[in-house]
């Protein structure tokens, strides 16, 4: 398996590794002439929780706060001698380092000298490219879905295509894309082609902030070339909490003018979101009072959403559905309509002339459901109208949120968040799986689970020494179309029927059902120390994927149409009874007798493997799973080369095993099996088969498919994935002239570069399509007059009708 790679470089771009939902505070502690303040005490308060984290100046004067979490705090820097320095609302940023270098002033311990927070967050040590959207900052844009994923959509470099969840970050593809919550993967790793989807929909309410890292991530930043990281919101040491409800209604909109054309309503889009949210302390009156220890923070959103979009079908006029069949030519420069009786024609000629009693009760469905809503319009075709109406569906979405936090001791912080989320789609609209003409029986839902979770340890080991372990799962079953059962189609006579082409747009929308479950783990491991000018950290982790895919028909397919090498009835359909009509005409005729006499020209079907037995059932359900794992390990160092000047390096090394079945339903073929009787060899061009060499036959002649069991590497593992970073942030600290009306204020202007390779994770999908088309899962079963199994049983003959007649009835 090959993996991507993706290498920038940029003028404006990690310091040290740190998880992307976390934060880091470092600064530099100087006396009033530059020279740098050993010893000195640095304290930082957490404003919202009120937790007070303590370290101590190096002998480089430097200081350093890993693993914090986002938000706003105040940094408190004293030493004997000097006057107390306090930066307050100091704003930490997801997956960013926030830098205070503190100028301590000669004076008393008990005086003060507070600056403002914002050239602090000014990012003079980083040669990462990265943009956060804070809640503040969520909150004011206006997104009508209210998934805070499409914020992003909104940042510089990210192009959308039909909406955002066709979004591009700086040109990469889909699949560089690493989408987490807490640390955790959520994107869809089955589908290569989503990449820009969080299974798991991060609701506005619910999320603390979103940072984008869009070039030269750092080692410990995760794989894949750019990163979307979101931090669940957290409680604090004040009970705060909102109650919204957000209405549409199609009172408060306009009509769409296509709408007007067609004299329909507007569209049914009525959205009732409601919810609330609560954090704060923990605190249970008389036995448990967790103020600066423990928080709660729980976020409970609904979205109820009736919805209906504009459906456009064709169906036969009444004449034409009793037989009477109307075509167009053109006599001496003028338009005349011609009209043949199907069924007339057929009885005069000894051919079937019963119409079909289903196919008949079909029809007559169609146009009583054409009664009740919408509008028919003549479109100039001589025996379809079209069908314009609203298809109506109700979308329900339940998403409750919730999060602690505990400090169980000054040196340990245990943090640990839970998604979970129920949608359904009734129809499922989104999808084209409404009921194609208003009230018919085949209708197809989805009905999904959608949950998260993790868990959070932050450990203080010594003066320059924090830990953080992180591990967390995502859980999400989709059930695509599972509703669809064989009872909707008893007015079908027990099958999906489809009608042939020109006779309308039929009354099947799906018989196969789809669920799939795409869940995903990880633990992972980072080490930060500071070490003079150096700030270092080091770690790894492990990711897995574990898919399943079911497939599985309710009924049979019965495909209806008019065979014009085998049908008796061929000799109907010429110029003799259809005088002046073109081919295509001819053509249509044929399909509207198929159609009103049931005609069947093939039987779909499978016979799909049953791992658990090893037989094979006919449309029965074939389940297949699959896994896939990875490891990484990496290192980072930020070295402060002097106050103005920050060099930054890493490694990091993904070690993506191979896919590998999880069950007994796959099979593969060997090379010997492709190149056939031909043979292995050096063939013309350097191929590995002997193509084009006559007479080279050294080869098995009949193909061969070899089991492909579970826990077989479906390649050789590459273990040389390693991804280097460089980058250099640089502060000129120009004081006067051009160059400081260019670069502006000296403590803000950076100047910055970097380089980084990254290896992104291939979604599951590039192997099932791969391995899962290969024999062995799936055997055809069709009935046809072609291939496959013989549509006419012995003792029968053509037409195969829906409704079989027998003996003297046919």
């Amino acid at each position: 398996m090959h993996f991507a790679r993706a290498v920038a470089m940029v003028v404006f771009a990690t310091t040290f590794a740190y998880a992307q939902t976390s934060s880091t505070l470092t600064g530099v502690v100087t006396d009033s002439a530059g020279g740098v303040v050993p010893g000195a005490a640095v304290n930082i308060v957490n404003n919202a929780t009120q937790v007070t984290t303590e370290s101590v100046s190096n002998t480089s004067g430097q200081f350093s706060f890993p693993a914090l979490p986002v938000g706003a705090y105040t940094v408190t820097v004293s030493l004997a001698g000097f006057k107390t320095f306090v930066a307050k609302e100091v704003r930490l940023l997801g997956g960013q380092v926030g830098n205070v270098n503190a100028i301590l002033e000669v004076g008393d311990l008990t005086e003060k000298v507070e600056v403002k927070a914002g050239s602090e967050l000014v990012q003079t040590q980083s040669s990462t490219v990265a943009s956060t959207l804070s809640v503040e900052q969520l909150s004011e844009i206006p997104l009508n879905s209210r998934n805070a994923l499409y914020a992003v959509a909104l940042l510089p470099g990210v192009s959308t295509s039909g909406g955002p969840r066709g979004a591009i970050i700086n040109g990469l593809p889909n699949n560089t894309v690493n989408i987490t919550i807490d640390g955790v993967n959520t994107g869809n790793m089955l589908q290569s082609g989503d990449g820009f989807f969080s299974m798991v929909t991060p609701r506005m309410d619910a999320v603390e902030e979103i940072t984008v890292t869009g070039a030269v991530p750092g080692g410990g930043a995760g794989a894949g070339s750019v990163q979307i990281a979101m931090t669940t919101r957290s409680g604090s040491n004040q009970f705060d909490g909102s109650l919204y409800h957000y209405w549409r209604q199609p009172e408060f909109n306009s009509n769409y003018y296509f709408n007007k054309v067609n004299d329909l309503p507007k569209n049914e889009v009525i959205a009732h979101q409601y919810g609330f949210r609560q954090g704060g302390p923990v605190v249970i009156p008389g036995l448990y009072d967790g103020r600066g220890k423990a928080f709660f923070f729980f976020n409970f959103e609904h979205l109820y959403q009736p919805a209906s979009v504009t459906r456009t079908r064709e169906l036969l006029t009444e004449p034409a559905a009793r037989g009477l069949f109307g075509y167009n030519v053109t006599v001496a420069g003028v338009q005349e309509r011609r009209e043949v009786n199907l069924i007339a024609l057929a009885a005069a000629n000894g051919q079937i002339s019963a119409l079909d009693p289903t196919i008949q009760g079909l029809l007559s469905k169609i146009r009583t459901a054409t009664t009740t809503t919408g509008t028919i319009n003549d479109i100039g075709l001589a025996n379809r109208r079209q069908y314009v109406f609203q298809s109506e569906g109700v979308g329900d979405q339940y998403s409750p949120t919730g999060r602690l936090d505990f400090n169980l001791s000054d040196r340990h912080r245990l943090s640990g968040a839970y998604w979970w989320q129920r949608f359904t789609s009734t129809a499922d609209l989104l999808n084209n799986r409404d009921a194609i003409f208003p009230g018919l029986a085949n209708v197809g839902t989805q009905n999904s689970y959608r949950t998260t979770g993790n868990s959070t340890l932050r450990s203080t080991l010594g003066r320059n020494l924090v830990n953080e372990v992180r591990g967390g799962w995502q859980w999400s079953p989709n059930d695509f179309f599972a509703n669809v059962t064989a009872e909707q189609f008893a007015d079908q006579g027990g099958y999906g029927i489809s009608f042939p082409a020109s006779t309308g747009n039929g009354v099947t929308h799906t018989i196969s059902p789809a669920p799939r479950n795409t869940t995903t783990w990880s633990v992972d491991n980072t080490l930060n120390w500071l070490q003079g000018a150096h700030s270092v950290s080091f770690g790894g982790g492990y990711a897995g994927v574990y898919n399943r895919l079911n497939g599985y028909t309710v009924v049979p397919n019965v495909v209806l149409g008019f065979d014009t090498n085998l049908d008796p009835a061929i000799g109907l359909f010429g110029a003799t009874n259809f005088p002046g009509a073109t081919a295509a005409q001819l053509t249509e005729a044929r399909n509207v007798y198929a159609l009103l006499t049931g005609r069947v020209s093939s039987v779909a079907g499978n016979a799909r493997l049953d791992s658990a037995g090893g037989r094979y059932v006919y449309n029965g359900d074939l389940a297949r799973l699959s896994r896939q794992s990875s490891f990484s390990a990496f290192v980072q160092d930020s070295w402060r080369l002097t106050p103005t000047l920050t060099l930054n390096g890493g490694l990091r090394w993904d070690l993506h095993l191979p896919f590998t079945p999880a069950d007994d339903t796959w099979s593969l073929a060997t090379i010997e099996d492709i190149c056939g009787i031909s043979g292995v060899g050096n063939g013309v061009g350097g191929r590995g088969c002997n193509l084009f060499q006559p007479g080279a036959s050294s080869g098995q002649l009949t193909p061969d498919f070899d089991r492909f069991e579970p826990g077989r590497p479906a390649h050789k593992t590459n273990w040389t994935d390693f991804a280097p970073n460089i980058g250099v942030a640089w502060r000129p600290d120009v004081q006067g002239g051009w160059l400081r009306t260019l670069l502006g204020d000296p403590e803000q202007a950076t100047v910055r570069a970097g380089y980084g390779l990254s290896y992104n994770q291939e979604r599951i999908d590039r192997f099932t399509a791969n391995a899962g088309s290969n024999s062995g899962g799936v055997i055809a079963a069709t009935r046809n007059n072609t291939t496959g199994f013989p549509l006419v049983l012995p003792g029968e003959s053509h037409p195969v009708l829906l409704n079989q007649p027998r003996g003297s009835d046919r």
